[in-house]
């Protein structure tokens, strides 16, 4: 997804709607995002995810090879960037 050619309302409404999704599909772990979401919603690659994750301070947990983004800490980054 190219995020550079929607406003921040409709970024928000996508990121609601795949917290929602995430919710349903993990049932009841409502805290913790995949990278891999994050990364498809971002429309990033695993560099610039890592680079988000040390620069904006995102939370991870990581169990084995999976990683997660505390959902708190996605939702500060993004209130952080409002224009």
């Amino acid at each position: 997804m190219n995020t550079g050619t929607i406003n921040f309302s409709q970024q928000l409404d996508v990121i609601i709607y795949l917290l929602q999704e995430t919710l349903d599909t993990q049932k009841g772990i409502t805290e913790w995002i995949p990278l891999d979401d994050c990364k498809h919603f971002f429309g990033y690659g695993a560099t610039q995810m890592s680079s988000l994750i040390k620069n904006e301070s995102l939370v991870v947990s990581q169990i084995g090879r999976r990683k997660f983004i505390s959902r708190k800490s996605l939702l500060g980054l993004l209130q952080r960037n409002i224009l």
